[in-house]
């Protein structure tokens, strides 16, 4: 039935359409976690000591995110010239650059952690896609949704056969057509695109600056300094008789 529904969507889409390549806007949003660290604390116990309330920011965030992409690859960056967090990690991790090659199978990331950039290569991970027969129109372009289990959530994404290229924003690709709307509730993060220009693009280069390091290294990296960090605020928080749960 999948196999079916598949060369079906291929079959009817229109010749027009059949895209080598092209820009696509997204607004990203994406959870805030805090994190709290070290200079978290400082600032939050200075605040107080001066009689000042520790303001928590906004849960949620949105900002603007650009892919180049043609049908090998894609590079994904920030629309302005600016960093940002991502949905899931710490404050202080701001995630640049994802350039990604389909043809190899792998990806290249530029990411600066506690003030540290690394480049974080490595395959690209294995998403058992599960296509549905649920289909609408978003942007002039037919989508088809799809479904997938990632870290034992489900992620919902709908994708494009009128643009029949495996891109799609971050590593949420590798369907049958341009992917333009994801959404990650558990990680509370949403991909949607805003404008899509089918005009070919410069071929997309990826990043080549920073430390290279594998994922999984670059995981061993984060959760030490991590676990460093929480050391040092529960120490802080200690030394001044305030110590709240932390997760």
């Amino acid at each position: 039935m999948r196999l079916f529904l598949l060369l079906t969507l291929l079959l009817l889409t229109p010749v027009v359409s059949l895209a080598q390549g092209g820009v696509v806007h997204y607004s990203h949003t994406f959870k805030i976690l805090d994190g709290k660290g070290a200079s978290n604390a400082v600032v939050e116990i200075g605040g107080q000591q001066n009689g000042e309330d520790y303001i928590q920011g906004p849960e949620h965030t949105t900002m603007s995110r650009t892919l180049v992409f043609n049908s090998t690859t894609s590079l994904m960056h920030p629309s302005d010239v600016q960093s940002f967090e991502i949905g899931a990690r710490p404050n202080w991790e701001y995630i640049d650059t994802m350039f990604v090659d389909f043809e190899k199978g792998t990806y290249s990331q530029w990411v600066e952690f506690n003030a540290d950039p690394y480049l974080v290569k490595d395959q690209l991970p294995r998403v058992s896609w599960r296509l549905t027969d649920e289909n609408r129109m978003y942007l002039g372009h037919r989508v088809v949704k799809a479904t997938a289990t990632i870290d034992s959530s489900v992620v919902e994404a709908w994708f494009s056969p009128d643009i029949p290229v495996p891109a799609g924003p971050g590593l949420y690709n590798r369907l049958p057509g341009l992917v333009l709307l994801v959404t990650h509730a558990a990680v509370g993060e949403v991909y949607a695109a805003e404008s899509i220009d089918l005009a070919p693009p410069p071929p997309p280069i990826a990043p080549s600056t920073g430390r290279e390091v594998s994922a999984d290294r670059y995981n061993q990296i984060k959760t030490s300094q991590l676990a460093r960090s929480k050391r040092l605020y529960e120490k802080f928080m200690r030394q001044h008789g305030n110590l709240p749960d932390f997760p």
